[in-house]
């Protein structure tokens, strides 16, 4: 989770120099000139880059904009305690100014601070202009709600997400398993049919999916998301295990035995090999299950 979070503090670094900066109030000696730093920040010297932000700091002490570079640099560099006063300073002297909260919110969720962090992608949610850091926000805020297990907070984040990045299919997996941890199975299914459309195809995800609806009795909806599974990876040995159970559930003996064989087939030496032979004769003899 941690190396999440400096990951996206680090993409939007890389495009540090392309990123235009708010108007902020003039210093008494003038905003401080930044382009070398960012030229070693693009050629990847982050801790040559640092030094020049630190000597430049001294002369600029409330430049929000070099606040807000160095900041971005020690948490390119893992330092997310040291980046912590350096991001809230920048906040203070300039709220309003794009990305300080969430580099903020970036280096508190690395720190362990979880209520601070969500604080401050929701101060960035309301600042920002821009799709990717709007959409990042959300999802650090989803991530921040499933360390909590507020799965269901976690969901509704990944989905203001999916409003600026559509396309993602990840974006709709982690909303699978968000949804699947809420209790609302059917949502789950519904995010992996959306994502399905973007080229979501995650044979786990669906026999995750499968077995909720299985424990729910609802056979043959379960027998639907295991038949997913398997296309999604026809040599997942629990998928063919599961929907052969389901099969039989649903009194399709025959189906059910060839699936139990699948799962020998893909699984020998299986810790239930015994019982699932149990299985299959049964089913090739046309007893019912007890």
């Amino acid at each position: 989770m941690r190396d999440r979070f400096t990951l996206l503090a680090a993409v939007l670094l890389a495009g540090l120099s392309g990123i235009p900066c708010v108007a902020q109030p003039e210093a008494t000696n003038g905003p401080a000139d930044l382009s070398g730093a960012r030229a070693l920040v693009r050629e990847g010297q982050l801790p040559e880059a640092r030094s020049a932000l630190e000597a430049l700091r001294a002369e600029h002490p409330d430049d929000a904009a070099l606040l807000l570079m160095l900041g971005e640099v020690l948490l390119a560099e893992g330092k997310s305690a040291d980046a912590v006063p350096v991001l809230r300073r920048s906040f203070e002297i300039d709220e309003a100014r794009e990305r300080v909260a969430f580099q903020l919110g970036t280096a508190l969720a690395s720190a362990g601070d979880i209520d601070g962090a969500l604080a401050a992608f929701d101060r960035e949610l309301q600042v920002s202009q821009d799709p990717d850091v709007l959409a990042m926000a959300r999802l650090n805020r989803s991530l921040l709600f499933q360390r909590s297990e507020r799965w269901g907070e976690a969901a509704e984040e990944l989905e203001y997400a999916l409003q600026f990045r559509p396309d993602r299919p990840e974006i709709y997996a982690d909303l699978a398993t968000a949804y699947l941890q809420a209790g609302k199975v059917d949502q789950a299914v519904g995010a992996l049919d959306r994502g399905a459309d973007f080229g979501l195809s995650s044979a786990q995800h669906r026999y995750s999916v499968g077995a909720a609806l299985y424990r729910a009795e609802r056979y043959e909806d379960a027998a639907a998301q295991f038949r997913a599974a398997i296309a999604a990876d026809p040599d997942l040995a629990e998928a063919h295990r599961s929907l052969g159970a389901t099969l039989d559930k649903l009194a399709q003996p025959a189906d059910a035995a060839r699936e139990l064989e699948t799962y020998l087939h893909l699984r020998p030496g299986a810790p239930d090999t015994e019982k699932v032979r149990a299985e299959i004769r049964r089913l090739k003899g046309g007893s019912k299950k007890r």
